[in-house]
């Protein structure tokens, strides 16, 4: 199976801006995999419900999560429909 890491990045000093979301180059073959590498990248244990969220030393807020191809399709999806109550 083909994970991807999917984040985004905003900063401490300016969290209303921010990049992505970005796919990592790597790709996983596992959710746990991902997860491994996302939590020690945090040197903790970030995730919940399937996402993290976590800030570096340097003060970058990272924010995503560890998905299959398809559902990233449908997360990509979603942040570019307008809702239906907008």
């Amino acid at each position: 199976m083909e994970i991807l890491l999917v984040y985004m990045m905003a900063y401490v000093s300016d969290p209303g801006v921010s990049v992505g979301p970005q796919v990592s180059d790597r790709i996983f073959s596992s959710t746990e995999e991902c997860e491994d590498f996302v939590n020690t990248l945090a040197s903790d244990d970030v995730f919940k419900d399937n996402r993290f969220k976590f800030v570096a030393q340097d003060g970058v807020i990272f924010h995503g999560g560890c998905m299959t191809p398809f559902e990233y399709e449908l997360y990509k999806e979603g942040l570019t429909k307008t809702p239906k109550d907008a």
